[in-house]
């Protein structure tokens, strides 16, 4: 069990969980209060994770608090550990998708509208969609009333389809953004501002993860696979982070990450701005770099 990174082009050795409950103890120069947050990818915590998680309720502090992120944990309201430490505290359960639970709700959904796609277009939607149930539920829902979908729809008519309602999307904005197409991402950001769009929270998240992954794909260019798979990228979306790290340096992706951080504070009111001001001021400057 480690702590969580954050975005750098540099290689980072993740904490031991007791060199993270010592930090917990240690007041931040920064702020007020501290989250710290614990990942782990096993079914469940081994015997130093457990003790630790243990102590915290030995523990408590109102400058700091603990956010466990833990997937793969099975019946976890079993454990001694989680009864005691939730005993006094609010536990909050989230059910992720991950890659291979998306593709399985996609092909429910693909035989439930009847709808035949080839290999091809099938991993075409899937990196459409980008782990997005709403996004799926919409494109299939199109793809359900169009002429040709009693037939099998194969890769090009599925592009054509696709892009005849997203040229001026969310996935198409921030598509042009990590194509380094930044005129193009202006012109969308521009449209998508004067229709009301109201997705700030999505479109931050995406350029945030786009960027990261940049910078991490950057700074380790011998272990992508690995990388991909931590971010949930599929065979298909690789091809854009393959063909993005011909035109991004290290300074434009974290230059474009403190972008997404600044846009991230001002939808959370931290920072004052305009949300689409913000976003349309750095793609045109960009642009004209």
């Amino acid at each position: 069990m480690t702590t969580t990174p954050n975005a750098s082009a540099s290689h980072y050795k993740a904490p031991t969980i007791g060199q993270n409950f010592q930090a917990k103890r240690t007041t931040s120069p920064f702020c007020a209060k501290r989250l710290i947050e614990l990942h782990c990818e096993d079914k469940k915590p081994n015997k130093t994770a457990e003790t630790a998680l243990l102590t915290l309720n030995n523990q408590p502090s109102a400058h700091h608090k603990i956010v466990l992120f833990a997937p793969n944990f099975s019946k976890i309201e079993q454990s001694a550990w989680y009864k005691t430490l939730f005993q006094h505290n609010l536990a909050i359960r989230s059910f992720t998708l991950f890659a291979s639970d998306f593709n399985q709700q996609i092909d429910q959904r693909l035989k439930t509208a009847h709808l035949r796609l080839t290999s091809q277009a099938r991993e075409r939607l899937i990196a459409y969609c980008q782990n997005n149930l709403l996004a799926a539920k919409q494109a299939i829902e199109r793809l359900s009333i169009h002429p040709q979908h009693e037939q099998i729809i194969d890769d090009t008519l599925l592009q054509n389809l696709l892009s005849d309602v997203s040229q001026f999307s969310t996935f198409a904005l921030t598509d042009a953004i990590l194509a380094s197409n930044w005129l193009q991402a202006y012109k969308i950001a521009h449209k998508l501002a004067e229709e009301n769009n109201q997705e700030h929270t999505l479109i931050t998240w995406l350029i945030q993860r786009d960027m990261s992954l940049i910078l991490q794909l950057i700074a380790q260019p011998q272990d992508h696979t690995t990388l991909y798979k931590n971010y949930n990228i599929s065979s298909f979306q690789q091809k854009r982070y393959i063909l993005a790290l011909k035109h991004y340096t290290p300074t434009i992706a974290q230059t474009t990450f403190t972008l997404a951080d600044k846009l991230d504070r001002i939808t959370k009111g931290a920072e004052h701005g305009h949300y689409w001001l913000t976003l349309k001021q750095y793609l045109l400057l960009r642009a004209q770099h």
